[in-house]
């Protein structure tokens, strides 16, 4: 118990308690309790506890045995007007102030050294050989636990909150409550440092053991959200925005920093996302996005990588909408598109409605719209099964070649033409009249 009086004698310097008050007055029966009426119930505000008297009565409670805490309950209900920081309702139509068990408030005193509200530290140095591998729940220990259940009658609850508002100073008035800091008022934008952060929460996670991927028996999280339901919830993680908010909530919802600090080590060294549930899509984006639903810029050898099992293809576009289905804009040294496969069927397989357009349209700027230098065992080019009466089309004055584009057959608007080089070697007009650069011979018997 010395401990714990030395840490009540200094909440009560910071409460404007003298030494003297702060020490532990005589133990009461136990688990007995202070002779405090309930503000809730008369209404007089001369009955309200204030901190002084919470700060004497409580190591009071503390019940011990042989100098170690036994057990410590504030019993009773809620009777402690109170006003949560951001949200202080006092009028009647809000419902009236929070009423709550426990409560401690102060002010921050000192400049450059931390002040905590409240510490719970736990030293852990049991149970050792208990665990059962994995997510190991016997002999677990905490150094704080939030607990809460709601009932039939219940109404909206929360395991845990906290609100921490920036560049905020306490309100007067109606939206305060004997001091406590309440919703506030704000102060002019950018008052405070630049360089001063502002953390809702913090998790920090500090591993000297062994290096954990989850398939050598650890588990070693810095947040784990657990579920024992009989019946699905919305969300996991739900981020949320004020009907009455201004402005967005944040520049970026989710952030996964880099070397930060000057350090050299990355935050992941495997995935930054992993995604090993069993739902109906890994990732969805549905929001109104100006520029992109998935946008990506890193530097890695790929920016996306597809080799899963799929069932059906490893990536399907569906879309009625008017845009492009797939752009590709930039620059490459070795092609916009490489298809490296084996397979029984097709390479490229267009389907569907195209009455307007051409299943294929090249309009690049290129040495040729389709270079075919395979080894094929069949055709390089096959129309036979194509349900068209045109196989190929071609403008007046446009050539077919062959030998390297020296031998060329072209219509020049009157006649179809055959040239080897810049000689014309025949030619048939509309009429079907025939001209011969050499001699015409019968090949065999008329």
């Amino acid at each position: 118990m010395k401990f714990l009086n030395t840490i009540m004698a200094a909440c009560a310097l910071l409460l404007g308690l003298s030494a003297a008050q702060a020490q532990t007055p005589s133990a009461p029966a136990l688990n007995a309790g202070p002779n405090w009426i309930s503000w809730n119930s008369s209404k007089n505000p001369n009955d309200i506890v204030r901190a002084p008297q919470v700060s004497a009565w409580f190591p009071t409670k503390i019940d011990s045995k042989n100098g170690k805490a036994v057990n410590l309950q504030i019993a009773g209900n809620p009777s402690i007007p109170t006003c949560p920081v951001a949200s202080c309702p006092t009028t009647t139509a809000a419902g009236g102030p929070v009423v709550t068990a426990f409560s401690s408030y102060g002010s921050t005193t000192l400049g450059p050294q931390w002040e905590y509200q409240g510490y719970f530290g736990l030293y852990m140095n049991t149970g050792r050989g208990s665990a059962t591998g994995g997510i190991a729940a016997p002999g677990a220990k905490m150094a704080a636990y939030f607990g809460a259940m709601q009932d039939v009658n219940s109404g909206p609850g929360w395991g845990i909150n906290w609100n921490i508002s920036r560049n905020f100073h306490p309100a007067t008035g109606s939206g305060t409550l004997f001091g406590q800091p309440g919703s506030g008022t704000m102060n002019d934008p950018g008052a405070m440092a630049t360089n001063m952060s502002t953390i809702g929460a913090e998790g920090d996670l500090n591993n000297a053991d062994l290096d954990c991927n989850g398939q050598s028996g650890c588990f070693i999280v810095n947040m784990f959200l657990n579920t024992t339901s009989r019946f699905t919830s919305l969300a996991g993680i739900f981020f949320g925005a004020s009907s009455g908010q201004t402005a967005a909530s944040y520049h970026d919802a989710i952030y996964i920093g880099g070397k930060a600090n000057g350090g050299t080590a990355d935050v992941a060294s495997d995935n930054d996302i992993w995604s090993q549930g069993g739902g109906a899509y890994g990732y969805h984006a549905s929001g109104t996005h100006s520029e992109a639903g998935v946008f990506v810029e890193s530097t890695g050898k790929h920016d996306a990588l597809l080799t899963g099992p799929a069932t059906s293809s490893n990536l399907n576009i569906i879309s009625s909408a008017s845009p492009a289905k797939i752009v590709i804009n930039g620059s490459s040294s070795v092609g916009d598109v490489i298809v490296n496969t084996s397979s029984p069927t097709n390479v490229f397989s267009v389907q569907g409605t195209h009455p307007n357009r051409a299943a294929y349209q090249d309009q690049s700027t290129s040495g040729s719209g389709a270079n075919m230098s395979g080894t094929y065992s069949y055709a390089a080019f096959v129309a036979e099964n194509a349900q068209t009466k045109l196989a190929f089309t071609a403008a007046p004055g446009q050539e077919v070649c062959f030998d390297h584009s020296d031998r060329c057959v072209t219509y020049d608007g009157s006649k179809l033409v055959y040239s080897i080089g810049s000689k014309r070697v025949f030619s048939v007009d509309d009429q079907g009249n025939m001209t011969l650069a050499g001699t015409l011979s019968q090949n065999g018997m008329p």
